[in-house]
Parts: structure tokens; sequence; C-alpha cells
């Protein structure tokens, strides 16, 4: 069992895991905000019509 090698693997996952998480981020992140937001307006509008 190579140590280095090891160590090698596991930093260039991580690389390439912290690469994905920011262009996950970057693409669908402001769409999850607009959804939430318009989530937000949907139950506003419930509880405006229900008073």
């Amino acid at each position: 069992m190579d140590v280095g090698k090891l160590l090698i693997d596991i930093s260039v996952f991580g690389f390439f895991y912290f690469i994905a998480l920011l262009a996950y981020d970057h693409f669908f992140g402001e769409k999850l905000q607009l959804e939430r937001s318009s989530a937000k307006q949907v139950v506003n509008k419930k509880r405006g019509s229900s008073t």
C-alpha cells in the first residue's frame, strides 16, 4: 500500500469534487433561489386569500 499514491488520489478527488460543487452552485444555485422565492410568494398569496 503506497501512502503517497493514496494521498494524491484523495487530493485529486477532493479537487474535482470541489470544482463540481462550485459549478453546480454557479449553474443551479440561482435557479434554486428563484424557485424558493417564487414558492414563498405562492405561500403568501394563499395566506392573503384565506383571510
